[in-house]
Formats: structure tokens, sequence, C-alpha cells
């Protein structure tokens, strides 16, 4: 919660009343998101079954990816979603458009970037399956390492997704 109070006071030129106003709302009756920081994460959970079913549904060779690698979604999706993205990015002018879209939004802001930089990023996404024994040198393959994934998944996928 620290790294969504922080934004939220660098978007209210640190007027710390403004900031907790927003942040009343946010966790209020508004944005509902008390529950993603209470100690059961539920809202949390929620919010990662919802990206995990629309992969089932929308993207099934994602869902078989990070499967098959054992990546844990929910805690990859922990961080971008308890912090709007601020522990992803360097400079606070991204993940401040991320709050805006979030108090717009609600929490179907952070749920909608997150399936969106997984179907866009699709193509780099499944170079992560490992390479079939009769397949071309040609074919494009990073390591199939389920670590590897893990790790790009974790920050590097919004990076890649941002500077597209």
């Amino acid at each position: 919660m620290n790294f969504l109070c922080g934004l939220i006071l660098i978007g209210v030129d640190f007027n710390e009343v403004s900031a907790f106003v927003i942040l009343e709302k946010l966790l209020g009756d508004y944005g509902g998101l008390a529950s993603i920081y209470d100690g059961k994460l539920s809202k949390l959970f929620s919010l990662s079954d919802h990206v995990y079913s629309w992969l089932l549904q929308s993207e099934p060779e994602l869902e078989e990816l990070v499967s098959n690698h054992g990546v844990p979604l929910t805690t990859l999706f922990a961080g971008p979603l308890m912090a709007c993205f601020s522990n992803v990015f360097e400079k606070p002018e991204t993940p401040l458009f991320v709050l805006d879209r979030l108090i717009l939004q609600k929490d179907h802001a952070l749920v909608n970037i997150i399936k969106h930089v997984y179907h866009s990023m699709k193509f780099e996404l499944l170079k992560y399956r490992p390479r079939p024994a009769n397949a071309s040198a040609n074919e494009v393959s990073v390591s199939a390492d389920g670590g590897h994934l893990q790790a790009y998944l974790a920050r590097l996928i919004y990076l890649d997704a941002w500077h597209r």
C-alpha cells in the first residue's frame, strides 16, 4: 500500500489532505480495494482468478505455457496490482496514468492492463515454449526454463509492452 499512497501523493502534488481523501475513496465503497491489502488478500486472489479465467478462454496457448512452466500467476500479479505498476516503471509518469485509470475504472483498469499486455506480448511469450525436437534452427526460441519465464513475467513484459 506504500506504493499506492506514494503515487497518490505525487499525483496531488503532495497535498496530504487530498491524498487521504483519494485513498479513502479507493479503499472504501467506491473503489473497493481494501480487500486487496487485507490479511486474506481476497481481492488479489479474485482479480488473479479473473485473469486466469480469461487466459483459459481467450488465450489457451498462454495458459498452457504458464501452467506447463509452473508459473504462479497470483504471485506475479501481486506487485503490479497492489502497487499500480509503480514497482515496474522507474519514472512515476506511467504509474500515474494507471492511477488515473484506477480512479475512473476501479480494479477493472488493472485487470484490463494485464490482459492487454499479455495479449499484446503473446508472440514474445510463446518464445518460451520448449522447442520441439524436429524444430528448424531458424525458429526463434529463448530458454524454456520456467525461472526465465517467471522473471520475464514479473516485470520485463510490462516494460517491453510499454516500449512497443
